[in-house]
């Protein structure tokens, strides 16, 4: 079934199942950057393919986020948009973060190799992102920078937006696809069709009974991808002898089949958002507080990712053990959201981890 929520009431609103998408999302990115150290282990054991097979179904994470922006941004500009309104609360949401949290991931940089970089390094490492995996942020600055365009388009030919959905989504898979002579530094196209998908859903909520027929086939469908696409990975791995000699790019085909693949997850974990956001569930309320924290807790856990690493190695948990993989997971969860925590509570908080105490407590009361 689709639902209308396009409308003046929904702007009042806050979208809980926002906090739900994100929470989502932020758990994914800490799978994909603990699993990653699976394609350093000595073989291709039951644990890396394993490890393989979580790490790629995980990389929905970054297109849950693009789409929620897509989805939140249209809640508040939908219907009106100041230009110059919009560029200074969204630059000033994410610039003082970017700017510090690039200067403390540099400083533990020239720390660990203690050599201070040269200058050209820098300013190229702090353009694109470089450093702490902070890359994702200028994916979203690039995001804030071209969405009252594509928000202009959209509601412009608002009627025909089914066209539009599949015209992102030949564009996103031609840029991952075809070799322009563009610089690869300009990610926006690279989230571009779930941007979109999030502006449609907003203007047509996606929703369906979880018990349905569809639910399962969306299931179905998101076990058959994943695996599949996991099996040719393996097979490439065994292929070219290590993740790291793997081809950047991928055939057309396999590329559109993980779009198709991200996309259906998205959609179900909007609609198990939409189903259990007026529902009491333990585990569903961690979730939401890891959404409301969940900038936070990606600018400070790469951080924690090396030092827990590095500790794990010298006590004498190597990338060979399953402990290895439980205890930074849980770790860079647990000490990146308590840091986001207290973080927040100070004055100036919500320009160093992007949330405020208030807004938390607000949440937490819902």
């Amino acid at each position: 079934m689709t639902d209308k929520i396009g409308n003046a009431d929904q702007t009042k609103k806050w979208m809980k199942e926002a906090d739900f998408l994100r929470g989502i999302a932020i758990l994914a990115v800490l799978m994909i950057h603990t699993t990653w150290n699976s394609t350093m282990v000595n073989t291709l054991s039951d644990l890396a393919i394993f490890n393989i097979i979580v790490n790629f179904f995980s990389r929905f994470a970054v297109p849950l986020f693009v789409f929620v922006s897509g989805m939140v941004l249209s809640r508040k500009y939908y219907h009106k948009l100041d230009r110059r309104h919009f560029y200074s609360n969204r630059f000033k949401s994410i610039m003082p973060a970017y700017i510090l949290f690039s200067m403390f991931y540099m400083l533990c940089e020239v720390a660990y190799f203690r050599e201070i970089p040269p200058i050209n390094e820098i300013i190229i490492k702090w353009l694109t992102g470089d450093y702490g995996y902070l890359w994702f942020l200028v994916l979203i600055l690039q995001i804030y920078l071209f969405f009252p365009f594509i928000i202009s388009i959209y509601c412009k030919y608002t009627k025909k937006a089914d066209y539009l959905l599949i015209i992102a989504f030949i564009i996103e898979l031609a840029w991952a696809s075809i070799d322009i002579d563009l610089p690869r530094d300009l990610m926006f196209p690279s989230g571009l069709f779930y941007l979109v998908l999030g502006i449609y859903t907003y203007d047509h909520m996606l929703t369906y009974n979880l018990r349905s027929y569809k639910s399962y086939m969306v299931l179905l469908s998101i076990l058959f991808f994943t695996m599949l696409i996991s099996y040719l990975l393996i097979f490439d791995i065994i292929k070219y002898g290590s993740f790291e000699n793997i081809p950047v790019k991928y055939p057309v085909h396999l590329l559109a089949i993980g779009q198709l693949l991200y996309t259906a997850v998205i959609i179900l974990m909007l609609n198990i958002g939409v189903h259990f956001k007026n529902k009491t569930n333990m585990l569903i309320s961690l979730v939401y507080i890891f959404g409301i924290y969940s900038f936070g807790i990606y600018l400070t856990h790469f951080f924690y990712r090396q030092l827990i690493t590095a500790l794990l190695i010298k006590i004498g948990i190597t990338l060979n053990d399953y402990p290895f993989y439980t205890i930074l997971f849980l770790g860079m969860l647990i000490f990146s959201l308590a840091t986001t925590y207290i973080v927040s509570r100070l004055p100036f908080g919500k320009y160093i981890v992007g949330t405020t105490s208030t807004r938390n407590r607000a949440n937490m009361r819902k």
